[in-house]
């Protein structure tokens, strides 16, 4: 008798490091339209409760700007986003504002400068300062001047932090919030005499809050994305985004994959000591909701 092989197939690695009486399985479904690779990391939909890949990533090579709907996220992330997704900025941002002082104080030019601070967080906005200088003061000692005259302020010192070097004033927010657009270091002379006028500060980083939305996606090729509109924030190439429906919370593991067709019924790990290595998005964050550590011989345990 002739024996003939008709297919051949790898043996399936367990996800299992050790211990596979210790996992504990859940069933879960998988959304239609969203492919999952075995050992993919989920997340629950809220309005549905059905699953789909987590869909946290980072910006790609292809940052967002505002004044385009083109952006990216990092390789092989990009069948965790789909059409209609409204995608935001996972981390806040402290915003930083730098004013630079020009001019040097003449021999006889001493007085006070002018200095007026203005943020919408404080009630006394805008704030003038007089700030006594000396003659012969270069720039960087009269910022350093200013710089301790803002230290000093109570109504500054609620909000931001002062620093700076050189001729640089440097006011930095004690907490994210959204970008203040008002906020403003203008520097001249008062009674003294040897500086430019310098009306405007520099946005050096734009405030953002937790959680900012960056735009709703039309559309998705491979990793690129396509948004409805310009993306209402620029972010760059490395911060994380995700999609705000609920699932860009770990809940689960997925034991094997689903190829997006239809609702699909599958078995998920809540618990368990699985390799690491063949597990996909879990990163940190992604540990911590699933209430698991990374332990000796490359384990995730939880």
């Amino acid at each position: 008798m002739t024996t003939r092989t008709i297919e051949t197939f790898g043996q399936k690695v367990a996800l299992e490091a050790i211990r596979p009486d210790l996992a504990t399985l859940v069933p879960l479904t998988v959304k239609d339209g969203f492919a999952c690779l075995r050992g993919d990391v989920v997340g629950l939909i809220t309005a549905s409760g059905l699953a789909r890949p987590r869909p946290r990533s980072a910006v790609g090579a292809t940052a967002f700007a505002a004044n385009s709907t083109l952006g990216s996220v990092t390789e092989d992330d990009g069948r965790k986003f789909k059409a209609g997704d409204v995608l935001k900025a996972t981390d806040a941002v402290i915003q930083v504002e730098t004013a630079t002082v020009v001019g040097t104080i003449g021999g006889s030019g001493a007085g006070n400068a002018t200095v007026v601070v203005t943020s919408a967080l404080m009630i006394m906005s805008p704030k003038t300062f007089s700030v006594a200088v000396a003659n012969n003061d270069t720039a960087a000692q009269v910022a350093a001047k200013i710089r301790t005259a803002l230290a000093n302020d109570a109504a500054i010192n609620e909000y931001y932090h002062v620093s700076g070097a050189a001729a640089a004033i440097i006011l930095t927010a004690r907490t994210a919030a959204a970008n203040d657009a008002t906020l403003n270091v203008s520097v001249d002379n008062g009674t003294c005499t040897g500086l430019t006028a310098a009306p405007t500060s520099a946005n050096t980083t734009l405030g953002r809050a937790a959680g900012t939305t960056i735009g709703t996606v039309l559309s998705v090729s491979v990793d690129a994305i396509t948004l409805t509109g310009n993306a209402a924030i620029a972010l760059v190439e490395g911060e994380a985004v995700h999609v705000a429906d609920g699932s860009q919370t770990a809940a689960a593991i997925v034991q094997d994959a689903t190829d997006g067709s239809g609702d699909s019924p599958v078995a998920c790990f809540i618990g368990g000591m699985l390799a690491e290595a063949e597990l996909t998005g879990l990163d940190s964050t992604a540990k911590t909701e699933l209430g698991g550590v990374s332990v000796a011989g490359g384990i995730f345990k939880f």
